[in-house]
């Protein structure tokens, strides 16, 4: 089955793992996850009502907020870990004049 970002998608999860939700689109609707278990922590909990919600808005209700980025790669959706634009620096500050 072909599917596109506006593909209708109906889930029902009540306080089930991410992991479900994956198995769940994958055999309604034909569409393939990819992860690595040791990277992208599928055992969240999540509870979510979808009644023919586009599958971006679905992913993204599922995976924007658990730290989870998805993309397309053929007809693969790639879950990978978001990653954080925040940088820490550390050092010290030291005024010329006076050291």
């Amino acid at each position: 089955m072909a599917w596109n970002w506006r593909t209708k998608i109906s889930l029902r999860l009540n306080n089930q793992p991410l992991s479900a939700a994956c198995e769940i689109i994958e055999k309604e609707y034909g569409i393939h996850f990819s992860y690595s278990r040791d990277v992208v922590k599928m055992n969240r909990l999540v509870s979510l009502n979808a009644k023919e919600m586009t599958l971006r808005r679905v992913l993204d209700l599922l995976f924007t907020e658990n730290g989870i980025q998805y993309k397309r790669i053929g007809d693969q959706l790639v879950l990978t870990v978001k990653q954080s634009n925040t940088r820490t620096i550390s050092g010290f500050v030291e005024d010329a004049r006076t050291g």
